[in-house]
């Protein structure tokens, strides 16, 4: 597992928010390479660091994003997710917004599921069953990617991170999703739909105490 990342810092505000994420995922202690105000688009940036960083296809990165937190510090549980993607060779895990996604992931059959994850295939069915309860992206770019799956999804065209995102099902885009049980990222400022849910307003200790080792 890696962590890559190509973001842009606009504000002092992003700045901080960038700081406390990047803490917050220490516990991986995977090999990152995160790259800031990269005047390249955001595709063939992205596919750069996957040709430098991955050399095997089967391999999988955590796209880091400035304004996600990493609620997770369970190295044996994070660990454990990622060998059931790789037992089942999950494409993504869709790793924010916990709360929406286990509650329209009850209405998808499995592929796999125990505990702490729940395995699917994002067919047309399927995904029309997952946004019964919340109308949700087919696939955004807060998510664990496996290679292989990341370079056919940034080889699109796109200059910044929101272009590369699929609001619909695209049959040529089609992936097998790993829905953790257990909340991964949660976004810093903004609830996206499910009220209270950013850490600015549901705040764990953690975030607690790294945002205010950086606020200053």
């Amino acid at each position: 597992m890696h962590i890559l990342g190509n973001i842009h810092l606009k504000s002092k505000e992003r700045g901080l928010f960038y700081a406390i994420s990047r803490d917050s995922i220490d516990f991986i202690k995977a090999p990152s390479e995160i790259i800031i105000n990269s005047e390249q688009s955001h595709g063939e940036k992205m596919i750069e660091l996957i040709n430098n960083n991955l050399k095997a296809d089967s391999d999988y990165f955590l796209n880091f994003e400035e304004d996600h937190f990493c609620v997770l510090q369970d190295k044996n549980t994070f660990d454990y997710i990622m060998q059931k993607a790789a037992e089942h060779s999950v494409d993504v895990i869709r790793t924010s917004f916990h709360q929406v996604e286990m509650e329209c992931s009850k209405h998808v059959p499995a592929i796999y599921e125990d505990e702490f994850v729940k395995i699917i295939r994002f067919t047309a069915p399927n995904f029309e069953k997952f946004c019964i309860p919340f109308k949700r992206f087919y696939l955004g770019t807060n998510c664990i990617f496996k290679a292989e799956y990341a370079k056919k999804f940034f080889r699109r065209i796109g200059h910044r991170p929101h272009d590369y995102e699929l609001r619909h099902y695209q049959s040529d885009m089609e992936y097998t999703c790993l829905i953790p049980k257990v909340e991964i990222l949660r976004p810093i400022d903004d609830d996206h739909g499910a009220e209270n849910t950013c850490c600015l307003k549901n705040p764990t200790p953690l975030f607690t105490q790294l945002y205010n080792k950086y606020k200053n």
